[in-house]
């Protein structure tokens, strides 16, 4: 649903999926729509001078594990020629504008699904850290998550890391 507003006035912009396959999780993760300086409004009145990014994606196991929230940590946005500038998660901080606003979050209620969609949201912390236009094809979605060891079984799980780009339909 291109050029979709949510109702806090933030445009809903989609863009080529991207998907990462971290076979060692055995986790598809797609991304498909991204919200450009979102609005958030009560996150905004203590923190004013971060840009707020939120990322689509929906989350498939097909394995012996589900998802977890330090997963969503595991997503990020990057400049491609200024390693400065980034966006990184901060789903906790910014559950409230998102849950108003209607969209979905990534939660402790989805732990353990094996099929998970919903907002990342993720935030620059002043100007100078912040993207450049989405537009201008400058930014690269990163997916970096670290050694894992499941709380359930005790396996290890080597760490995972890719980057593509973001481009918008």
């Amino acid at each position: 649903k291109d050029g979709e507003t949510t109702k806090s006035g933030s445009k809903i912009q989609e863009i080529k999926p991207v998907t990462f396959k971290d076979e060692q999780i055995s986790l598809t993760q797609t991304c498909d729509k991204v919200i450009e300086d979102y609005a958030a409004p009560k996150y905004k009145q203590t923190h004013s001078e971060e840009t707020v990014y939120l990322l689509h994606c929906t989350l498939d196991f097909s394995g012996d594990i589900g998802y977890s929230t330090t997963l969503s940590d595991s997503t990020s946005l990057q400049d491609k020629s200024s390693s400065s500038r980034k966006a990184d998660e901060y789903g906790a901080l910014l559950t409230d504008d998102l849950k108003d606003d209607g969209l979905e979050v990534f939660d402790s209620e989805d732990s353990g699904s094996t099929h998970v969609e919903g907002w990342i949201s993720m935030a620059t912390v002043s100007e100078s850290t912040k993207l450049k236009p989405f537009s201008e094809g400058t930014t690269s979605i990163v997916y970096d998550r670290e050694d894992a060891k499941s709380s359930q079984t005790g396996k290890e799980y080597p760490a995972y890391s890719d980057t593509q780009d973001l481009v918008l339909k």
